[in-house]
């Protein structure tokens, strides 16, 4: 039923996008459908909410920036909104105020990501770096050598070590009690590394190891503790083009 809404609302958007926006090349980041049933959409002109018959605008100077790339819902009904110039949250009676790290600062821009993990923590991620945010605290995790950083998947394993997939800079692993991050990329004809180039999906095994699937029916199967890897490859049978 959810899902239905969701899609009624978003047939109702390209109505709204063709005769409500002076912008014939409106381009739409990232939708959310939050836990009230209300759909938000950020686009490169701000942000919206449907009410049930039109779109209500956000007033793009409450925010960071006037494009809108990432959304997440915090349980308390606020909103976090992510920016080409940085982060804000929306409260539920539309305040909204910027989103600052520990040491009282603006998050770095722009925002291309919002996940949340299995702790109630929110990873957020930059061009350069990861920033998490949890209980209110936000903390700047820096990631070598990632220089357009795009999230896929965040997971943390049995050991509480962190794993980040990405669009183009392969998978990085974050040990637990580890401050920095390393890196995992494929190579071609290196089987002590991953077999997937883009990871798509991350997933634990009932022995504490990590899942990797990826196009072209590659799969790896990742010990945390030693890294050691196992390169797979999906039958043809269900589908290898695409997971």
């Amino acid at each position: 039923h959810q899902l239905a809404q969701e899609e009624e609302a978003l047939a109702l958007l390209s109505f709204w996008r063709v005769r409500q926006t002076p912008d014939a090349a409106l381009k739409i980041f990232v939708h959310l459908l939050d836990a009230a049933g209300q759909l938000w959409v950020g686009t490169v002109g701000g942000l919206a909410r449907w009410t049930g018959s039109a779109f209500d605008r956000v007033p793009a100077s409450s925010l960071s920036g006037r494009a809108v790339m990432s959304l997440a819902a915090r349980p308390d009904g606020a909103l976090v909104v992510g920016t080409h110039h940085g982060a804000d949250l929306l409260e539920p009676d539309g305040a909204a105020r910027p989103l600052l790290d520990s040491a009282g600062e603006a998050m770095p821009a722009p925002v291309l990501g919002i996940v949340d993990d299995r702790h109630g923590g929110r990873w957020i991620a930059t061009p350069r770096e990861l920033v998490r945010e949890e209980g209110g605290r936000v903390e700047r995790l820096w990631i070598e050598r990632a220089t357009q950083l795009v999230i896929n998947h965040v997971f943390e394993d049995r050991e509480g070590g962190i794993w980040v997939g990405t669009r183009d800079s392969g998978l990085f692993h974050l040990p637990a009690r580890w401050r920095d991050f390393s890196v995992l990329r494929r190579v071609e004809g290196r089987a002590d590394l991953p077999s997937v180039q883009v990871p798509r999906g991350l997933g634990r095994s009932a022995d504490g190891r990590v899942w990797m699937v990826g196009d072209q029916g590659m799969l790896d199967r990742i010990d945390p503790a030693g890294r050691r890897i196992e390169q797979h490859a999906l039958p043809e049978s269900i589908g290898r083009r695409r997971l």
